[in-house]
């Protein structure tokens, strides 16, 4: 049976999810399954990959895309993956491959950053609109399994891209990219703060959360200051996965 995943409903273990899990998924033609007394809810920020009919939606996008290009698929398209931040397939082109991503509003600005960067080392955009990327592969061997010598370069090679862009502020803002400056994110954590109704803990502030002084009273940030030139020290933890 040919299904397509939507998202995870239930799972055994909570944390991390895992054991018996039970997914919502859609078929393309009635099948004989047995009946499910559960319920299904709906949220408002729920994405539309997550959605049925949202990934047949995003592949006939992808579909227009490739035709507009020249490029016809060879057979069906594959989904590799999905969950809460991005829903991914694999397009056959006979001897290439296409690869549709989709992300949340939220990392939108993904699309118009690759094509700013053409040229650079990251895929070659066939085609983006909103939350959808299509992707043509880049030519090599998988490294979703890469083991640490090369996991280094890789991420040494985009922190380079990073900093490259150091400097260019307005640019990357009229990009989509988040400002993460102390101004703008001291406001968005106190409005994400107020959403969520979280109070202080710690007895030594007595703004609206502290971690380590965080946040003064008032909600204005305290973050580090860092050089363009520390930049490249500070690495984050990462999959090979997270490189695409």
């Amino acid at each position: 049976i040919d299904i397509v995943v939507l998202r995870l409903l239930t799972a055994e273990l909570d944390r991390p999810r895992g054991g018996r899990v039970t997914y919502l998924a859609e078929v393309c033609q009635p099948v004989a399954a047995e009946p499910w007394d559960g319920t299904l809810d709906d949220h408002p920020l729920r994405q539309t990959f997550a959605r049925p009919g949202g990934p047949a939606a995003d592949l006939a996008w992808a579909e227009s895309v490739l035709i507009n290009n020249g490029l016809r698929r060879s057979g069906p398209p594959v989904q590799v993956r999905t969950w809460n931040l991005s829903s991914l397939w694999r397009i056959p082109l006979g001897a290439e491959t296409a690869w549709l991503k989709v992300v949340p509003p939220f990392f939108a600005h993904e699309g118009d950053v690759l094509a700013r960067l053409a040229g650079e080392r990251v895929p070659r955009l066939l085609g983006q609109h909103g939350g959808r990327s299509l992707l043509a592969e880049v030519a090599g061997d998988d490294l979703y399994q890469a083991e640490l010598p090369l996991l280094l370069e890789m991420v040494t090679m985009l922190v380079e891209i990073q900093r490259s862009w150091c400097t260019r502020v307005e640019e990357s803002l009229a990009l989509g990219l988040p400002d993460w400056r102390s101004e703008s994110l001291s406001v968005g954590i106190a409005n994400a703060l107020e959403r969520r109704d979280t109070h202080c803990v710690c007895a030594r502030s007595s703004a609206a959360v502290c971690r380590s002084g965080c946040l003064r009273p008032g909600g204005h940030a305290r973050p580090r200051r860092f050089s363009p030139w520390e930049l490249p020290r500070r690495r984050k933890r990462t999959h090979p996965a997270g490189l695409g």
